[in-house]
């Protein structure tokens, strides 16, 4: 071998090496999800992929090729201060008040086999009135599911799912884990899900955890219980969109509603629409339910529309949107059939972080625009504006308790919310946020007393990994 072919080989094999190199770039981090068994960390077996200090925290090699453990956790503290609190009718905490709440989770991956295991305490610190009813749960296992694939192939594996667990169907807007609340919300539930070609199938059937503010108290709720089944994929009817369609059925033993309270057996048909057109983006859900309450019928329905047009090469990078949302209630007290539409277990994605008012018998239109100050700071000012749906009806909580009766106004407007929120990206870890809200109460609830408008301010630091 004559001295020069040694360095011809050897240098080859390094053009080859930085060939590849440049040819397989990192894949891009996941972002840390509100729903926190969707992550997926197992592309840090590579471990030149690892970027961050906690990285070796996320994947955890178990001693067997594809076996791994990943950790992760969450801190959020947020100050709250009300004037005027429940339109007057809650005695204000003049200093404010403190929630926190931290989780902590286990994520195991063996082959076809997965355990997710994830702790949870939420705190409260000075409410005169004390906690409300999602504030404070000690210490509870939040969610601990084991999880059966039949492939290792998720694209083709049917997946079973049983234990306690989060769930969100469609947006999130009627079956949601309630991000916003201090107290996550998760259901004693069997699931099972599969890929068929682009589309994705989903069964359960569930009861939520009733919450309880002490140390491992939490249990099923047998007053209520739900079952679903739906699909989501790709739009036939219109490309680079998409389409779900889901059913949900429910029971409760009690009920109450403005009409009255009973025995409540409602379905509900729902199909959401969403994607992208050029600058344009919207987010559609349709529903409609029926059933039984008391003797009587149940005949509601309801519209969530999200439409937005950004300009992402303009100053600022403004998103401006519409938010606009209808609920029906009931019409008639006297009569055997309820038309309160119930948002079962909804986000507060009517009335913002300040959570005033649920969906059910009501109106609302929002105008929003999202600025991006700075590349980590957004400013997301919006003003909604609040009608009941049918004057014969009252309005209800987030939660979906009756608020305040319909029976002494006939006026339709409630009130206009302006919110001035401002989110801040301190790294990827970390992010602050801070928001004022005014409430102008309008004539249905200044003639059904107390009718004050309200003022509210938050400040909240959460902490991902």
């Amino acid at each position: 071998m004559r001295f020069w072919q040694p360095l011809v080989l050897l240098s080859t094999v390094t053009l080859a090496a930085v060939a590849q190199t440049k040819s397989a770039p990192a894949p891009a981090r996941p972002a840390y999800l509100e729903l926190r068994w969707d992550e997926n960390w197992s592309y840090l077996r590579n471990h030149t992929y690892r970027t961050d200090y906690l990285d070796p925290l996320k994947y955890i090699e178990l001693g067997h090729p594809g076996w791994y453990m990943s950790l992760g956790g969450e801190s959020r503290t947020r100050y709250e201060l009300f004037r005027s609190a429940g339109f007057g009718a809650v005695v204000n905490s003049p200093n404010g008040f403190l929630i926190q709440r931290f989780l902590g989770h286990a994520d195991i991956h063996m082959g076809q086999v997965r355990f997710f295991v994830q702790a949870q305490s939420g705190l409260e610190t000075g409410r005169l009135q004390g906690p409300r009813a999602t504030d404070k749960d000690q210490f509870e296992i939040h969610q601990g599911f084991v999880e059966l694939s039949t492939s290792g192939d998720a694209k083709k594996a049917v997946t079973f799912r049983l234990g306690r667990q989060e769930l969100e169907f469609g947006s999130g807007h009627f079956l949601s884990a309630s991000e916003v609340f201090n107290v996550r919300r998760s259901f004693d539930a069997a699931r099972v899900y599969w890929k068929q070609g682009n589309y994705t199938w989903n069964f359960l059937v569930a009861r939520p955890v009733e919450l309880n503010p002490g140390v491992f108290d939490n249990s099923p709720d047998h007053h209520q219980s739900l079952w679903a089944g739906g699909i989501f994929g790709p739009n036939p009817l219109i490309k680079k969109t998409n389409v779900s369609l889901y059913y949900l059925g429910y029971d409760r033993k009690f009920a109450p509603f403005d009409k009255g309270s009973g025995r409540e057996t409602r379905h509900t048909i729902g199909s959401r629409w969403w994607g992208t057109r050029g600058k344009f983006d919207y987010n559609y859900e349709f529903l409609g339910q029926f059933g039984t309450f008391r003797t009587g019928n149940i005949a509601a329905w309801a519209v969530a529309t999200d439409t937005g047009y950004s300009q992402l090469k303009m100053k600022f990078a403004p998103r401006f949107s519409l938010r606009a949302d209808i609920a029906s209630g009931d019409r008639n007290r006297a009569g055997s059939t309820l038309g309160t539409f119930n948002p079962l277990f909804p986000t507060t994605a009517y009335s913002g972080k300040i959570g005033l008012i649920g969906a059910s018998n009501m109106i609302d239109l929002t105008p929003n625009v999202r600025l991006r100050l700075h590349k980590r700071v957004y400013f997301l000012p919006e003003s909604s504006v609040f009608w009941r749906q049918s004057t014969r009806d009252g309005i209800y909580s987030v939660l979906g308790t009756p608020l305040r009766t319909g029976r002494l106004s006939s006026a339709h407007y409630v009130g206009t919310q302006v919110s001035l929120p401002v989110q801040l990206t301190i790294d990827r870890h970390t992010t602050w946020t801070g928001m004022v809200t005014r409430f102008y109460s309008g004539e249905f609830l200044k003639q059904t007393p107390p009718g004050h408008s309200v003022t509210y301010f938050t400040t909240f630091l959460t902490y991902r990994f």
